[in-house]
């Protein structure tokens, strides 16, 4: 499990150090896969981060069967006790702090 500091600094790793906006490879492939297309991913992960209530956070995590999801988590709450995998290689999408 990760503590609210893990959460913190996993978020604030993940910008992207090259600019990069545009998922790349494997990434645009398991987005286009799970969410039809980059744009329908955007708009869906802005809709999970907009309407969730109070503190959060909304996550793209990895399921068991390689699939994305758009996961929502209130305060210090992580997909990781839910037994979802956060999506790591989130340079230019995957994890959105909310206050």
């Amino acid at each position: 499990m990760l503590p609210r500091s893990g959460i913190h600094t996993f978020y604030f790793e993940s910008f992207a150090h090259d600019g990069r906006r545009i998922p790349k490879r494997d990434l645009a492939e398991s987005i286009n896969g799970s969410f039809g297309s980059l744009d329908a991913f955007k708009e869906q992960f802005n809709k999970a981060a907009a309407t969730l209530f109070g503190a959060g956070w909304a996550w793209l995590v990895k399921k068991d069967d390689g699939t994305l999801q758009i996961v929502q988590e209130s305060n210090a709450g992580n997909p990781i006790r839910k037994g979802l995998k956060p999506f790591f290689d989130l340079r230019c999408v995957g994890t959105c702090i909310l206050y």
